[in-house]
């Protein structure tokens, strides 16, 4: 029974590693994590450089924004001048490449945190498109769950 099992096995591990691009996965989570950081810190630069150019965005409340120079405005006008404002985290929980390889999907947890805590969470899914330079967000939607 065991000599079976073997080959079955291999079969098994070769075929998803077929699935999935070696990589990929673990450099969007990079990226997601630089992205995290960036905003943690206030760089505009470096969450921008995650974003692709015409990057959407879709808020709970259906406020959209278009574009990676009015998202980077907004941090700057609002959460950066915000004293009180510590981060806003995406945490993945799954992360799936499309068979074309050159797009993927990221869904997760998020939430914001100020100085006093945790002030909003919900759930978000994150469009990612390969692009010369690696992947980029291409589209994100949050869901406030209060």
């Amino acid at each position: 029974m065991l000599r079976w099992l073997l080959p079955f096995a291999l079969v098994l591990a070769s075929l998803s590693l077929a699935a999935e691009p070696p990589g990929d996965v673990e450099q969007i989570r990079a990226k997601r994590l630089a992205y995290n950081d960036a905003i943690a810190e206030r760089r505009i630069e470096g969450f921008a450089a995650v974003l692709a150019p015409d990057m959407v965005e879709v808020t709970s409340n259906g406020t959209v924004t278009r574009g990676v120079k009015d998202m980077a405005q907004g941090y700057a006008d609002q959460e950066f001048k915000n004293p009180d404002f510590v981060r806003y985290e995406r945490l993945p929980a799954s992360i799936e490449i499309s068979p074309n390889q050159q797009v993927a999907v990221e869904r997760g947890r998020w939430r914001a945190l100020n100085r006093q805590g945790m002030t909003r969470s919900g759930v978000y899914q994150a469009g990612w498109v390969r692009a010369a330079d690696g992947w980029r967000i291409k589209t994100e939607a949050y869901v406030s769950l209060p």
